[in-house]
């Protein structure tokens, strides 16, 4: 009933329901920010993963040419060697400098095969 005592329209009272459900445009925006902020915050989660597993090829690098024992061009084809096999590259980077030199001489000796 209205205030003259009136009975109102079903569609005057369905339209003011869902006026009273209607988000404001600001809601909406504060509610999109948030989905999208959620969304930022699993890519950059998902990347971390990702770049934490990926190999280092620059450390591999670096740890190869600290292998004095050896001359620059073994290093280089065995850094070039670990680089297209990820897993063992990561392998060689756990191991100790004397396990390091038994890999690199063993290397070696498979190239004279």
């Amino acid at each position: 009933m209205t205030e003259n005592g009136s009975l109102k329209s079903d569609s005057a009272t369905s339209l003011e329901l869902r006026q009273h459900h209607k988000r404001t445009r600001g809601e909406d925006d504060a509610c999109d920010v948030q989905q999208i902020s959620n969304q930022l915050g699993e890519i950059v989660s998902a990347m971390k993963k990702f770049s934490n597993n990926q190999l280092d090829v620059e450390k591999l690098c670096e740890e190869m040419m600290k292998m004095d024992d050896f001359e620059e061009a073994v290093c280089d084809a065995a850094s070039n060697h670990l680089v297209g096999r990820e897993m063992l590259a990561k392998a060689f980077l756990t191991k100790s400098k004397p396990l390091r030199r038994v890999w690199i001489q063993n290397f070696i000796n498979s190239l004279n095969r």
